[in-house]
């Protein structure tokens, strides 16, 4: 993991950026595992990249609770736009939970402004955020909510009336599967040729590998097998 710095200094265009919302973060869940693994591509392949901090580089995140710092945030999502302070990696404080009080509160999505943008802005979850000056680019892993909205806790109509907004502002609408693509297409008034399939990145730690390669086959040449809750192995 090369972390939120690019790896090549800055040349005469600005950085592509992605949002640091799960970057780093233990435990995280696949959502972050998908930013950390785009950043390290857009590095590996030389591109150089940043990420969007909501805390000063080499500080903490900004802790959740109090009910001063609740207010605070809350004041803080009146405001339509936010300024981006550039440093290396650029940040604004508590913006990831900001932007979800004004969208939870109001249904607006928060702009953020910065002298210097990115060309491009990946956002890399349906975040209601969006970067003016830069092509703003939002991946959307799947419409569960709205689909089987009892497999999660999540609100369906929140959802919809998220990814509608983001769909109304965002330049590219990126999926990591042809199944969530179709359900864009199915469930929303969107061009087809700007919701883009990229398919799921898979980074495997070379130092696994040659664990992976001596391991025994788990089912038949050609099958794979998958285990649910409460149910054995099964081979398809």
């Amino acid at each position: 993991m090369v972390g939120c710095c690019p790896i090549r200094p800055p040349g005469p265009l600005p950085f592509p950026s992605v949002d640091g919302r799960n970057i780093g973060r233990q435990g995280g869940t696949g959502i972050a595992t998908y930013a950390q693994g785009l950043l390290d591509s857009l590095n590996a392949a030389g591109i150089g990249a940043t990420c969007l901090l909501d805390h000063a580089p080499g500080q903490p995140p900004p802790p959740v609770g109090g009910m001063i710092r609740k207010l605070a945030r809350f004041a803080r999502a009146l405001r339509p736009v936010l300024r981006v302070e550039e440093t290396l990696p650029p940040f604004h404080a508590d913006v990831y939970r900001i932007a979800h009080v004004r969208n939870a509160t109001w249904g607006r999505q928060m702009a953020l402004r910065a002298a210097t943008p990115p060309a491009v802005m990946h956002w890399t979850s349906p975040l209601p955020l969006r970067l003016e000056g830069a092509l703003n680019v939002t991946t959307v892993h799947d419409l569960i909510p709205l689909i089987n909205p009892d497999l999660t806790g999540i609100d369906s109509r929140r959802f919809r009336a998220t990814l509608n907004a983001l769909f109304a502002t965002m330049d590219v609408v990126v999926t990591v599967s042809e199944t969530t693509r179709q359900d864009i297409l199915a469930h929303f008034s969107l061009p087809a040729g700007r919701v883009v399939n990229l398919y799921q990145l898979v980074d495997i730690p070379a130092s696994l590998l040659p664990a992976i390669r001596q391991a025994p086959p788990r089912c038949r040449a050609g099958l794979f097998r998958c285990r649910g809750p409460g149910r054995g192995a099964q081979e398809h």
